[in-house]
């Protein structure tokens, strides 16, 4: 198959509180990973990877952390 990229859900039901009053991206470093996302990584939202084993699931995320870490972002990753 390949990878499948869905679409942001809608912030309609969130709490106008919780959203961020900017919205700000950082890049994953990878160009044609970022126009898959939309522009890059949206700060303050989750990322779900879920794929069988070995295909590569944990440097993509390994990728990610990097990228956020290096501009200056924080993040976690169970």
């Amino acid at each position: 198959g390949g990878l499948v990229v869905y679409g942001r859900f809608s912030m309609a039901d969130v709490p106008e509180s919780a959203v961020p009053a900017e919205r700000r991206t950082v890049s994953s470093g990878l160009p044609e990973l970022d126009r898959m996302l939309g522009g890059g990584l949206d700060l303050g939202a989750s990322l779900l990877v879920t794929g069988p084993a070995g295909i590569g699931k944990s440097a993509l995320c390994g990728q990610l952390a990097t990228a956020v870490a290096e501009s200056g972002a924080g993040g976690a990753a169970i």
